[in-house]
This record gives structure tokens, C-alpha cells and sequence, in this order.
């Protein structure tokens, strides 16, 4: 595989028609482009500007993956041009990351990222909210929440004084934060990848026991209790009666991939079946969900389960985020989540990247904010 990168200049902007011309001992492909020109903008030199967030009537999420600090693994995605994030190969932990993603995100309609968070053996994983995001300077454009990431994974293991050293860290370092995300109630708002684990690793007695604990011990911080949501990863139980989780002291249901419930022809699927089928699966959820929304996956960069979604489209995402506003306006809900914001690997990516560019996340306020002006695109070259 060849990557070509080239330098176009064009006399305005706008959409502009390109013909691409490739030949080869004697054939040629010709290839139309729509090129998406943006206005020059005189910026000061090493200085991101400040963003300009675009508001909805809904709360739009986007799940934000923690696992770009170690940077052996960014040598695994070279072979997958097309996914280069539009920052380059980063590290996570850097402020400054932090910055642009929150600017990409709340320029195009996003208001909280759902921060995947990694605990298990006893230690906790991942420190991108210590070290980066509650150090970003545009921090106030955006409400963030937690997401324990509680897979079943056989190298993992989890203890009730896990869940317990969890649930007190929170407590004392994110959810004093006032952007930290919280309910109407003002109750904050705590996530997990897999609701019905509580129950398979403590047995369900315990885990009712855990999770009221957790919530006397956030009264006794001062917070009027804890909103528990339940993530369902893969499989089918997201369709399951929900009243042992209810009982579990869940309130809420969603996953974080559509297309990892299943239902559909693996290993390989059209992006246009997961989107048609899209409102099905919604409609199987027998409660109301914080509405997963689907942009994409392709894992064949880690070289065992290879699973992959194809012909998806910008058409195709906006398609996908109408069905999405109509669902949530006939259930009187308002809440979405987008997986995900950052999974290179995984190819579920809403982040500007080589393969889309903006034009996933230009979507968004076309069908939630089609009254906003676009905002600018800028990116790192163009501050130098």
C-alpha cells in the first residue's frame, strides 16, 4: 500500500471539482473529488483559537477512548493510512490534545465526552482526565462523565474493594468538578461498559450492596446520589428484561456499538444494513436508552477477530443521525451517545482523521443545529 499526499491551492473557497489521474504501465483511473476548499484565516502563531460552540436542543455525546498514551501502539496504524488523526500519532496525556479535541467537538454540536476508564488488578489505568483534560483550557466549553470500562476480559480482574477504591475516587476527584456532567436532579452521572457484570463478578446480592454503598457514600459528600447508567458491549442482553439491573440500581440502558449487538452477518457488514436496521434495534431496547448512534468499525489492525463495516459515507452518518433525532423526538428523550470519538483501532472514529476529514462531524449540526453557520476548520499547520 502507497500513501500519496499532495498540496492543492485553489483561488476560493468552497467545493471544488477535482479529477484525479492515476496511471500505470499503460492503464489509467480517473477519479472525481469533491474538494471542500476552507477560507485562508489570519491566526496568531501557536495559539489555538477559541471555540465557538454550536448549540442543540439535545445532549450529544461522544464516547472518548483512553488508550493513546502508550505510544507503542501507534505503530500498529500506519498500515491504516486512512485513519491518521488529524493531530498525528499524539499523546494523549498532553493539555494541549485535549484543547483541539474539545474544540472539534463542541464547534459541531457535541456537548460531553463519556470518558472510557480503566480499573482492573487492583490499579487504575488510564490518567488522561488528570493529566490532560482537567488541564485543558477550553475545559469549561465542555461537560465530561465516567465510563468504567468493567469487560469481560480473563486478564482482568475485579474485587468489591476495586469497585469500592473506584467509586471513592470519583467521589472525591471528578464529581466536585463543575463540568463534570450531572442529571437534572443534579446527581452526577457515572457509567458502565457492562451493567450486567456487577451481578456475574459479585453475585447480585453484592452488587446491590456495592452500589447503594456507593450511593450513601456520595450523600455523604454532599451530592443528592449517583445516576447510574448501563453500557451493554456486544452481545444481546441489551434487549434482556432489565429488572434485575433496575434492582442492581441502574437507571438508564444504551451500548457502546450498535453494531456489536450482533445482528448482523459477521465478519462483514454494509454500513447500509446497520443503518437501516438501526431503528429495529432501537425499538428492541425495552426501556428508554440514552440512544447509541453508530459511525463506523473495522478492527482489522489487531489481527485476530477481524470484524469490519464497510461503505459507510458522510450521506450515509447524516442518514443515520436523522434517524436518530426522530427517535429521540418521539420518545421524548433528548440524550444520544456517538461511539466513538477516538478508537483508531477499532475504526469507530468521529474525530477529524485522513480518510473523512471534518466531514463526519459536519454532519451533526446539519441535522441538529441546521440554523449555525459552519465554523471555521482549523487544525495544527495552520497555527504552525
Amino acid at each position: 500500500t502507497s500513501t500519496l499526499y499532495l498540496d492543492v491551492t485553489a483561488a476560493a473557497p468552497g467545493t471544488q471539482g477535482v479529477l484525479l489521474k492515476v496511471s500505470c504501465q499503460g492503464d489509467q483511473l480517473k477519479i472525481p473529488i469533491a474538494l471542500a476548499v476552507e477560507p485562508f484565516l489570519e491566526l496568531e502563531h501557536g495559539v489555538i483559537p477559541e471555540p465557538r460552540p454550536v448549540k442543540t436542543d439535545y445532549h450529544i455525546g461522544a464516547y472518548y477512548f483512553t488508550g493513546w498514551s502508550d505510544l507503542t501502539h501507534w505503530p500498529k496504524l500506519p498500515s491504516l493510512a486512512e485513519r491518521r488523526p488529524a493531530l498525528g500519532y499524539y499523546n494523549e496525556l498532553s493539555p494541549r490534545v485535549a484543547d483541539w479535541d474539545i474544540k472539534w467537538a463542541v464547534e459541531h454540536g457535541i456537548d460531553h465526552f463519556v470518558v472510557l476508564w480503566y480499573h482492573y488488578n487492583g490499579k487504575q489505568r488510564t490518567r488522561f482526565i488528570e493529566d490532560a483534560l482537567l488541564k485543558a483550557k477550553f475545559l469549561p466549553h465542555i461537560k465530561f462523565c465516567v465510563m468504567w470500562c468493567n469487560a469481560s476480559n480473563p486478564w482482568w480482574k475485579y474485587t468489591e474493594q476495586d469497585f469500592v477504591d473506584i467509586t471513592d475516587y470519583w467521589i472525591k476527584n471528578y464529581f466536585p468538578h463543575e463540568q463534570y456532567r450531572r442529571d437534572e436532579k443534579g446527581r452526577p452521572i457515572a457509567w458502565m461498559l457492562q451493567g450486567w457484570n456487577m451481578a456475574k463478578n459479585f453475585g447480585k446480592d453484592n452488587a446491590v450492596r456495592l452500589m447503594r454503598d456507593a450511593e450513601v457514600r456520595a450523600r455523604a459528600a454532599g451530592f443528592p446520589g449517583i445516576h447510574w447508567i448501563a453500557c451493554q458491549h456486544g452481545g444481546k442482553r441489551m434487549f434482556d428484561d432489565p429488572a434485575d439491573l433496575r434492582e442492581i440500581g441502574f437507571e438508564e440502558w444504551t451500548a457502546y456499538n450498535i453494531n456489536g449487538q450482533r445482528s448482523y452477518p459477521y465478519p462483514v457488514v454494509p454500513a447500509q444494513t446497520v443503518v437501516n436496521s438501526a431503528p429495529v434495534i432501537w425499538g428492541k431496547i425495552p426501556v428508554k436508552p440514552v440512544l447509541p448512534v453508530f459511525c463506523g468499525w473495522n478492527n482489522r489492525w489487531v489481527g485476530r477477530e477481524f470484524t469490519y463495516c464497510y461503505g459507510f459515507t458522510p450521506g450515509l452518518f447524516r442518514k443515520h443521525l436523522a434517524q436518530a433525532r426522530a427517535y429521540l423526538d418521539r420518545s421524548a428523550s433528548d440524550s444520544m451517545v456517538i461511539d466513538c470519538w477516538n478508537e483508531w483501532g477499532e475504526g469507530e472514529v468521529l474525530g477529524p482523521n485522513a480518510e473523512y476529514g471534518f466531514s463526519l462531524l459536519k454532519e451533526i449540526p446539519k441535522v441538529y443545529a441546521p440554523g449555525e453557520l459552519p465554523r471555521p476548520v482549523v487544525v495544527p499547520e495552520d497555527i504552525g
